[in-house]
């Protein structure tokens, strides 16, 4: 699992683990959450997303979440 940094104001970086289907964010404030059984296509938007908030907050905010630390 390779994290990408994220040009964001409270993104830090993003990363995707194949084997669980699991989206993984690192925000700026130093947590971690895991948004499991995520679709591939959700992380590849959100790298492609012109405003990584906006992204995360239509797409991934809502969905079921882990909060790893």
């Amino acid at each position: 699992m390779e994290w990408i940094s994220m040009f964001s104001s409270n993104i830090d970086a993003a990363a995707f683990d194949d084997n669980d289907h699991s989206l993984y964010i690192r925000f700026k404030s130093g947590s971690v959450y895991q948004y499991p059984n995520t679709d591939k296509q959700i992380y590849h938007g959100l790298l492609n997303a012109g405003s990584k908030g906006s992204y995360h907050a239509a797409f991934i905010k809502n969905r079921t979440y882990i909060k790893i630390s």
